[in-house]
């Protein structure tokens, strides 16, 4: 599904600071395996995770691309190919369509299959350099108890939420959420509680100029009564007040993209997201 894209002049270069956040937040999957590893190499920022699981396996852009042809991207995109395979990894590549002309912005989903990797999604990347709209709705603050990521039992329910929001494989974010190793770089994790029980999750990245907002989600039973919200809320309060940073950023899912919206965001560019099959 391509979104629309108003992409209003206001906006104009925000895609430079979303995609620089996101990479950033990609390293966070190297953290908890020591087989794991980042690399850079010819514009590409390459993350494994040290596990056969393509969406923790990345492959991303560092620069814009100004070659009509497609030999820069083809080239680059060998380059992936040879590093997963070498680690018998299967992986991802995540682009941000803004770093690409037209023209091979058109051939690069060709370009990508003949390399195993099909297409999943295409977010939206939202943008606001202010601070948050006010609640369209009452919410129900008093309902939840929110912790931060800083122990064993926060890891594990940010975990097991994190499977549950997003259909992940359990085994999977085990060994990457509930590492104490995972949380020592720069994302930071927050758990929203209701009566004890772990019903959403958010986690928060800073770059030097926003804030990036990610595995926002709340378990299915619990869905449409604003705790995600409430959740967003705290974070950046909590989180700007510690870092002096006020823009924030994120991706979104369709479900998300009303709230986001009347929260203050907008699209500023449009991701597209590929996963190997084998």
């Amino acid at each position: 599904m391509l979104w629309p894209r108003p992409n209003p002049p206001s906006l104009a270069g925000r895609h430079l600071p979303i995609e620089r956040n996101l990479r950033q937040m990609m390293q966070f999957f190297a953290l908890a395996r020591p087989n794991a590893a980042i690399e850079f190499r010819d514009g590409l920022q390459l993350v494994s995770s040290g596990l056969d699981f393509s969406p923790f396996n990345s492959a991303m852009l560092t620069e814009p691309i100004e070659d009509l042809t497609g030999t820069v991207l083809t080239s680059r995109l060998d380059i992936a190919a040879h590093f997963f395979a070498a680690r018998r990894e299967r992986w991802s590549f995540w682009l941000c369509r803004d770093l690409l002309p037209p023209v091979v912005l058109r051939r690069v989903g060709g370009f990508l299959l003949a390399r195993g990797l099909r297409p999943t999604s295409e977010p939206p990347g939202m943008f606001l350099d202010t601070p948050l709209a006010p609640p369209s709705r009452p919410l129900p603050v008093h309902e939840l108890d929110i912790e931060r990521v800083r122990d064993t039992r926060t890891r594990l329910d940010f975990s097991a939420t994190t499977a549950c929001n997003f259909d992940l494989p359990m085994s999977i974010c085990r060994e990457i959420y509930q590492a104490e190793r995972s949380w020592s770089g720069s994302m930071h994790g927050w758990v929203a509680y209701w009566n004890g029980q772990p019903v959403a999750t958010c986690a928060a990245v800073p770059t030097s100029d926003c804030i990036g907002l990610y595995t926002i989600g709340t378990v299915p039973m619990f869905r449409h009564k604003g705790y995600a919200e409430i959740l967003m809320r705290h974070v950046l309060k909590e989180f700007s007040a510690e870092t002096g940073i006020t823009p924030s950023i994120l991706q979104s899912t369709p479900a998300g993209y009303p709230m986001y919206h009347k929260m203050g965001y907008r699209q500023a560019t449009q991701f597209s997201i590929y996963l190997s099959e084998h």
